[in-house]
C-alpha cells in the first residue's frame, strides 16, 4: 500500500502472517519506470514478530512474463532486542519500465531457541 510502518505493530500499517510463505503481486495502473524495489519488514521478537528468512523480488514488463527472482537474504540476528524496521530490497542496474512487481517473503519458521515461545 506504499505506507511505511513504524516500530509499533499496533500502528495499523503492518500485515502479518503465521507460518506460511507469502507472495504479493502489485499490478501497476500504467507502465512505470523503476530503479529500486524495497520492502519494509518489522522485527519485534518480544511480540513474536520475526523477519522472513529471505525475500524474493521479480517484476514484469509486459504483465505476463516475470523476471527470475532476485533473492535478498540478511544476517540480522533473530533475537535482537526491541522493535526495528528493516528495509530490504534490490537496485536494478538500469531503470526498467514495469507493469507489476512480485514480492515473496519466505517464512523464518518456528521461533528460535532462547525465545519463550521457541519452536512455536
Amino acid at each position: 500500500d506504499g505506507l511505511r510502518g513504524s516500530e509499533s505493530h499496533h500502528d495499523g500499517t503492518w500485515h502479518g502472517w503465521l507460518r506460511d510463505d507469502v507472495q504479493i503481486e502489485i499490478p501497476l495502473a500504467a507502465p512505470t519506470p523503476i530503479r529500486e524495489i524495497t520492502v519494509g519488514v518489522l522485527q519485534s521478537v518480544r511480540s513474536w514478530i520475526v523477519l522472513p528468512r529471505a525475500i524474493e523480488m521479480s517484476w514484469t514488463t509486459d504483465g505476463r512474463t516475470w523476471t527470475a527472482p532476485r533473492v535478498i537474504t540478511h544476517d540480522i540476528p533473530p533475537m535482537t532486542d526491541g522493535a526495528t524496521v528493516h528495509r530490504l530490497g534490490v537496485t536494478l542496474p538500469q531503470a526498467q519500465t514495469v507493469r507489476g512487481v512480485r514480492v515473496t517473503l519466505r517464512s523464518s519458521g518456528p521461533l528460535p531457541a532462547g525465545h519463550p515461545g521457541a519452536g512455536r
